[in-house]
């Protein structure tokens, strides 16, 4: 019986992988093999031109794919430019770039990521969120805003989680 339940198991797991690859080849057009370049891959390499106090390079590669949603008009562009220009401002502001650490991920549908990074900076933390949208093949950044006021903002989070967490079922 158990050689039975282990064979049964066996066979969902090949099942649920072949399903998953063909899921994940589904939106790629035939005889295209081209490795699909991760977001990852992108906030690694902002972080690695941060890393080297290029801030400018690091706003320059981060907006290269913007996807401008819907019609790419003068506030789009200009919201932006003022995103950019608050990201080459930081180390006058907060001092040099120290550090970064992932906070959150969250992926929807397999075609859109939340993804928010504690930035450690000489004089204070600062929250990035990136947001990425892959329609085809490439995963194209969608949104980025950087939040100085972290600290306040996960101290509510935390209190909130507390709250949430001192509540019994049936109080």
């Amino acid at each position: 019986m158990q050689k039975i339940i282990m064979m049964a198991m066996c066979v969902l797991c090949v099942n649920f992988s072949i399903a998953r690859a063909e899921l994940r080849d589904q939106s790629r057009p035939v005889g295209q093999e081209e490795k699909v370049k991760d977001y990852h891959d992108v906030i690694d390499g902002f972080f690695n031109l941060l890393y080297d106090q290029q801030f400018t390079q690091a706003a320059d590669g981060l907006f290269a794919d913007v996807l401008v949603s819907k019609s790419p008009d003068i506030s789009n562009k200009s919201y932006f430019d003022d995103v950019k220009a608050k990201l080459v401002n930081l180390p006058n502001v907060y001092g040099k770039y120290c550090h970064h650490s992932r906070m959150f991920e969250r992926i929807v549908a397999g075609r859109f990521v939340f993804v928010d990074y504690i930035v450690l900076f000489e004089k204070q933390p600062v929250e990035f969120s990136f947001q990425f949208y892959r329609p085809r093949n490439k995963w194209i950044l969608y949104g980025f805003s950087i939040d100085a006021d972290i600290v306040n903002k996960m101290d509510s989070r935390i209190r909130k989680k507390m709250l949430i967490s001192d509540i019994k079922p049936g109080t």
